[in-house]
């Protein structure tokens, strides 16, 4: 898949789809070891601050789960322990929406529908969780 306005050959969705399949294996290891250290190198500062910006986490902390379980996100790290932790250990990659070309929306498909899995962006040859 991809933007109506992007233009992305085969070989370049192909190339790219690699790549990024590489990367959310790698970031399923991380997740699955619980290396918060590891998966904060993946972040941009944007992810960051969107994560952190205080109308976010009052969102993610009026999820149901959270609020069963008395569990107040309050840092990057508890985001990774009680939101990425549980949710993206196994993820896997089934598609990719490019915004432009170096931006991706990596999608998985739930029981025929498309779940957006990451935003990544690729700075330099490293593509890393990003927001925009």
């Amino acid at each position: 898949m991809e933007d109506e306005n992007i233009k992305i050959t085969q070989e370049e969705y192909k190339k790219t789809f690699q790549e990024v399949e590489r990367v959310i294996e790698e970031l399923n290891s991380i997740i699955k070891a619980g290396d918060y250290h590891r998966w904060e190198q993946y972040l941009t500062p944007k992810f960051i601050a969107s994560v952190m910006d205080p109308e976010n986490l009052k969102k993610i902390n009026e999820q149901p789960l959270l609020k069963r379980n008395k569990i107040e996100i309050k840092t990057l790290h508890d985001y990774f322990m009680y939101v990425v932790v549980p949710s993206r250990a196994s993820v896997r990659l089934d598609d990719l929406i490019f915004t432009d070309q170096n931006k991706v929306k990596a999608f998985m498909f739930v029981r025929q529908d498309p779940v957006l899995i990451y935003q990544l962006e690729k700075i330099g040859e490293t593509w890393k969780i990003s927001v925009w």
